[in-house]
């Protein structure tokens, strides 16, 4: 391996890690000042990951008319408001 392509790998080996470093941090913040549990976290990041593979990375499911963001289709109310959905919207 190249010096150029072992320089590239360790500089995004450390991004990498430094990412896990602030979602571990940003899962803590969560769960101790607002009280999110575990499962609400993993649900959602499975709920990513769906959509993610349904869509090539872009959202889709139901926007809320209420806070405009877009929950997965599978859900009958948003999961940031709470709002209950009368119909699909997007």
């Amino acid at each position: 391996m190249s010096r150029q392509y072992q320089h590239e790998l360790h500089r995004a080996t450390q991004k990498l890690l430094r990412v896990g470093a602030i979602t571990k941090a940003l899962g803590f913040v969560a769960r101790e000042r607002l009280g999110i549990t575990q499962e609400a976290i993993a649900e959602r990041v499975a709920a990513i990951e769906e959509e993610r593979a349904a869509g090539g990375g872009r959202p889709t499911g139901l926007r809320c008319p209420e806070c405009q963001r877009i929950s997965p289709a599978r859900h009958a109310q948003c999961l940031y408001c709470g709002l209950e959905f009368e119909r699909r919207l997007y």
